[in-house]
């Protein structure tokens, strides 16, 4: 998923367009990979449940809330209570114990009792990490690396007087338990790619799954890791590293984007273009907006109209839609008189114009929405879930 940065590092549904307005593409994939099954919530009648990726209910619906699964195992509440579901619809953590229950990853999930301590459960509900009451929030682990964030007592000087104040800076733990950093960033993401961004003030830096920092922060901004590169801002001015803190692009573009397939998009005299990995320019900056590439193709604005083109620059299709997001899956999300819908490669429409959202499709799935009604379309644009008729 294409997740671009601004100023506050958060692990967003959102991706932020080559203009820096948030879209509508929420890139919001529920699922499941155990016995070959992926299962997707779906809200009917008020009550969540599950289906797979035919539209079949597996779960029936239930419950008042119904996260996505994650390493096998959901987050669920019955009677605005949480709890940690199977597939099977066993409960690893039952209701009642529990204020709030983090999501399952890498065998652990961080959970809240009703006394405000935290702890780590494994999928047996057995507590293997007791955090201290100074600790507020807990994250999943991730290369065996969880983010953590303390309450500290920050003391500033202000009005010739030194003031003390509660503050809230982040951290990293292993999985037993133990620090491998000190608590000093304002922010910090999860140790994805075995690194992480962290922030101090208002500068971005890098630290490994070692608790080292590799990249003092001092960049204005810094994205997520994509295809191995990053973007960073220094001066007003983009380039790249890699996961070693290296620059491997230069920092001289007046903007540009997470890659993708290959490409990333830059800003060169207020129009698009797109550079490879090596910074070269493959096709110039003469579009108005851009997406990002995906299965060889690539939306460009062209005007007010959303066109085509292939890794070449050459136009697969001509200017006609008011909006799109990118190919995924054979299948594009396009909008057009305010309804969307989605088309394949040759331009057919294979889900018709007429929803109010249409997600990316990821692993054959898209998230829509009709009337303010959640549901999901197949590649073939089957409306999901298929419900059963009642006699």
């Amino acid at each position: 998923m294409l997740i671009f940065y601004d100023e506050m590092i958060c692990h967003s549904n959102y991706f932020y367009g080559m203009n820096k307005t948030l879209l509508i593409f929420v890139c919001i994939f529920f699922s499941l990979n155990i016995s070959a099954q992926k299962l997707y919530p779906v809200k009917i009648k008020g009550l969540f449940g599950y289906m797979n990726t035919e539209g079949k209910m597996i779960i029936s619906p239930k419950f008042d809330f119904a996260d996505e699964f994650s390493d096998g195992f959901a987050v669920v509440a019955l009677n605005l209570q949480p709890c940690l579901i199977d597939v099977n619809e066993n409960r690893a953590i039952d209701t009642g114990l529990y204020q709030f229950i983090g999501k399952f990853s890498e065998g652990l999930c961080a959970v809240t009792d009703f006394k405000q301590n935290k702890f780590y459960l494994n999928n047996k509900a057995e507590k293997t990490i007791s955090l201290s009451r100074e600790f507020y929030e807990a994250h999943p682990f991730y290369n065996g690396i969880a983010r953590i964030a303390k309450k500290i007592d920050y003391i500033e000087q202000k009005f010739g007087m030194e003031i003390s104040r509660i503050a809230y800076r982040f951290g990293y733990i292993n999985k037993n338990g133990d620090s491998i950093c000190s608590f000093i960033y304002d922010d910090a993401e999860d140790m994805f790619e075995e690194v992480a961004r962290v922030k101090i003030n208002s500068k971005f830096g890098l630290i490994n799954s070692m608790g080292n920092e590799i990249l003092n922060p001092n960049y204005s901004n810094l994205s997520s890791f994509s295809e191995g590169l990053a973007v960073v801002e220094k001066a007003g001015k983009f380039g790249y590293i890699n996961t070693k803190g290296e620059e491997v692009i230069a920092i001289k573009f007046e903007y540009s984007t997470m890659f993708n397939n290959g490409f990333a998009a830059f800003i060169a005299n207020n129009k698009y273009g797109f550079i490879d990995k090596e910074g070269a320019i493959k096709i110039e900056a003469i579009y108005d907006d851009v997406r990002p590439f995906g299965e060889g193709l690539a939306a460009v604005l062209i005007g007010k109209k959303w066109s085509f083109i292939n890794t070449k620059g050459e136009t697969q299709m001509q200017p006609y839609y008011d909006n799109v997001a990118f190919f995924n899956d054979g299948l594009c999300p396009v909008m057009k008189n305010k309804k969307w819908g989605a088309i394949d490669k040759t331009g057919r429409l294979i889900l018709q114009l007429d929803y109010d959202y249409v997600s990316p499709f990821e692993d054959g799935i898209a998230r829509i929405v009709f009337s303010e009604i959640e549901l999901y379309a197949d590649t073939n644009g089957k409306v999901l879930p298929v419900l059963e008729k009642k006699d």
